[in-house]
């Protein structure tokens, strides 16, 4: 039974979904690495953020899922300022040394996961998928992982060693 549904998971997702999970554990697996990059990066580090916006602008009780992803994104923003922290090393310039974090993957992931198990669920258990618990949860974890992005974005731009 398990066999089965892993294969229906594996067939049913659409083609371009596994190129773009390599291509997110690159990204991951790439910020675990202390590095050095150009501060441009983080100009577009918070459209990954929007990612799930598709996606939640399909859900059903459209006020509970946007009230619930707006609420975790702004938390998710307090927090990416206050962990990015720990990872900026310095700024000289147009350019950022970072040390190495799994928090990337860890957001990565969740945003990636988020969506596919609401893709998922909606195939497979509409019932639970329709609710606004499963709703309210959803989006708010992509919410924060979003959210996330952005904070960073904004402790790195606004970085100056104290």
């Amino acid at each position: 039974m398990i066999e089965r549904m892993m294969k229906g998971i594996l067939s049913g997702a659409p083609i371009w979904v596994w190129p773009l999970l390599i291509l997110l554990l690159f990204i991951g697996y790439k910020a675990s690495k202390p590095r050095q990059t150009s501060v441009v990066l983080y100009y577009f580090l918070p459209l990954l953020g929007l990612m799930p916006i598709n996606s939640i602008s399909q859900l059903p009780f459209q006020t509970i899922a946007w009230a619930c992803f707006g609420t975790g994104y702004i938390a998710g923003v307090i927090g990416g300022f206050a962990l990015q922290n720990k990872w900026l090393l310095g700024k000289q310039g147009r350019t950022i040394s970072l040390s190495g974090e799994w928090f990337t993957m860890l957001v990565l992931m969740v945003v990636f996961w988020m969506n596919f198990a609401s893709g998922m669920m909606k195939a497979i258990n509409y019932e639970i998928y329709s609710t606004w618990e499963f709703i309210a949860l959803l989006t708010l974890l992509v919410g924060a992982a979003s959210g996330s992005f952005f904070g960073r974005a904004l402790k790195v731009l606004g970085y100056v060693r104290t």
